[in-house]
């Protein structure tokens, strides 16, 4: 449905220094019309364009920047709504988590060889996958929850207001009205 923005299109938002040009031009690289979409779109263009704002932070190359992307919009989407489109549970955010580990881990120096994309620019450092892993942590998986609500089917509830008529205990009267009785002992 949406496209992650092209390596160019990055070079050209990362030029951008005003932020509402920066915001618009972003939403038209995804493929929105217009800003002001759908609450469950507000949540995804605020997903992507946030960890784009930690990419541009961390003075990461357009390839890391697509890359972290593609990244975190494979998690999201496998985490949450891929899964509830199946009619399955969302994923916890302990199987998110290790499947963000999987995906990330192909892409440093240290992954395997094998799945490892060739070109040096494209790989994350160590360091980077610390800094990355930390701002999922504090973002993302903080909220996590929130995110599988907002993925989640609206669901109407039905309440009901019923009367339940409860009796009243007797009404006695107070001590100070009470019959003293003299005990005469035998």
């Amino acid at each position: 449905m949406f496209n992650l923005p092209t390596l160019e299109e990055l070079e050209a938002l990362r030029s951008l220094e005003v932020e509402e040009e920066r915001i618009e031009y972003f939403g038209k690289c995804l493929g929105f019309d217009s800003l002001g979409f759908e609450s469950l779109y507000d949540v995804r263009f605020d997903f992507w364009y946030l960890n784009f704002l930690f990419g541009v932070e961390q003075d990461f190359s357009v390839e890391k920047l697509q890359l972290l992307l593609r990244i975190t919009d494979e998690v999201l989407e496998k985490s949450i709504p891929e899964m509830i489109s199946e009619g399955k549970p969302p994923l916890g955010p302990t199987q998110s988590f290790q499947l963000f580990k999987d995906l990330i881990l192909r892409y440093t120096e240290q992954g395997p060889s094998n799945d490892r994309i060739d070109r040096e620019s494209d790989v994350f450092s160590m360091s980077n996958v610390t800094k990355v892993t930390e701002y999922l942590g504090k973002s993302f998986y903080r909220h996590y929850n929130a995110y599988v609500a907002s993925f989640s089917e609206v669901r109407e509830v039905e309440m009901r207001t019923i009367a339940l008529e409860v009796e009243s205990p007797p009404n006695f009267q107070p001590l100070a009205m009470g019959i003293l009785q003299h005990v005469t002992e035998e």
